[in-house]
Parts: structure tokens; C-alpha cells; sequence
């Protein structure tokens, strides 16, 4: 699979110790515009908060989105990577059109662009293990479970 590096995060515990993430290209267009996934788990995010329950919690109103498309993306693209970027249009389960600058997958979208079980395992970064060290949001072969933007 083809990678590129775009961004920058945390790669280890140390906030100061940033690193250009690898990303994965899932399809490029003629124009030249890439539909990415990181190649590994950045960070451990929860998809709600304590004030919602999860399986109830649609993507346009949920934790993650936000940070996402706020706190991330500020953080980890520069001006001129937010330059090239384009907003991705992302329909809500009630017919709601959305545009985001970073999402999370919904399930059929995992299907579509990752249909081989392998490609789908993401090893974390050194900070997503420390961050995850309470959450224990890595499976038993030490991949990542992976938040979708589908509730449930």
C-alpha cells in the first residue's frame, strides 16, 4: 500500500517528541485529492462523554468529532497541510449532510477500504499506549480497537 506523511503527533510520552505521521492512501484521485488512514493508533479517544451513552450518541453530536475536527486538527496539520485538505461530506443516520475535515470511519466504510482483515490491524504509538494504560483499548495481539463513527 502506498504511504505518504502528512501531520505530526505525539509518538511517545513525552508531549515535546513529535513525529509525521504515515498514512495510509485508501484511494487518490485524478486531481490528485487521497482519502488517508493513519498506518498507526495515535491516541486514545473516548466517542462520547460520561453524559452520553455511546450506542445512542450520533456522530454530528459526539466527543470525538469535535476534537477531531477542532483540537487535532489545529494540533496536528500545519497551515499549509490544512490548506490542501478538503472537507469530507458525511451524511448522518438521519439524513443530515455533514462536512468534517477528520473523521472516523462508519463500519461500511471499514469494508469498503479495508476489505482484508490484515490491513485493518493498527499497532499504537508510544503515546496511545501511554494514553491507554487506563482505557486498555488494545486487543490481545496488541493492535488497537478502533472507534466508527457508527453509534455502537
Amino acid at each position: 500500500m502506498k504511504t505518504v506523511k502528512i501531520g505530526r503527533y505525539r509518538f511517545k510520552k513525552s508531549s515535546m517528541d513529535m513525529k509525521a505521521i504515515t498514512r495510509i492512501v485508501l484511494n487518490e484521485t485524478l486531481e490528485g485529492k487521497m482519502l488517508l488512514i493513519s498506518k498507526n493508533c495515535i491516541d486514545s479517544m473516548q466517542y462520547g462523554d460520561e453524559d452520553y451513552e455511546n450506542d445512542k450518541l450520533e456522530w454530528e453530536n459526539s466527543y470525538v468529532r469535535n476534537w477531531l475536527n477542532d483540537y487535532f486538527y489545529r494540533f496536528a496539520f500545519s497551515n499549509n497541510e490544512c490548506e490542501k485538505m478538503y472537507p469530507i461530506q458525511v451524511q448522518t443516520q438521519g439524513g443530515k449532510v455533514l462536512e468534517d475535515m477528520v473523521i472516523l470511519f462508519s463500519a461500511e466504510e471499514v469494508e469498503k477500504y479495508l476489505p482484508n482483515i490484515d490491513d485493518r490491524k493498527a499497532k499504537p504509538s508510544g503515546w496511545a499506549k501511554h494514553s491507554w494504560e487506563e482505557d486498555s483499548l488494545c486487543t490481545e495481539n496488541g493492535c488497537c480497537v478502533w472507534l466508527l463513527r457508527d453509534p455502537s
